[in-house]
């Protein structure tokens, strides 16, 4: 499993252009057979937007993101068709979410070995 971090600029809708935060997009892998996949945050963030492209093995499958105890972070991204993208609908971006443990963690449930999870997160420092 491999997860790589893209640091950029984002202003995301609702953030003022002035301030000074720093959104970075964090691309989990979801390549191979595990079913869980885990990417460690250094700092705690919040997360504020996600996304995913997957290859479904057969009718539909999901992909979920967790915090290292196991606490959703977000709804099931489902996908209906063999290849797709599919966008969180339950973040709630007008509060904190703590990643316990440091540490994000995408589930996929009749996902095949390969796709990718974007995730936009904020420090909770900013």
């Amino acid at each position: 499993m491999t997860a790589i971090f893209l640091q950029r600029i984002i202003r995301p809708f609702g953030f003022s252009a002035s301030a000074e935060i720093m959104p970075y997009v964090v691309a989990i892998d979801l390549t191979g057979t595990d079913t869980t996949v885990s990417y460690a945050v250094k700092a705690k963030v919040r997360v504020i937007d996600a996304w995913a492209l997957a290859t479904v093995d057969n009718g539909s499958g999901t992909v979920t993101l967790k915090d290292n105890d196991g606490n959703a972070i977000t709804n099931a991204l489902t996908f209906a068709s063999s290849s797709t993208i599919a966008r969180a609908t339950s973040i709630d971006v007008t509060d904190w979410t703590e990643i316990k443990g440091n540490n994000l963690q995408a589930t996929k449930n009749n996902v095949a070995d390969k796709g990718w999870l974007f995730v936009v997160v904020v420090p909770m420092n900013a």
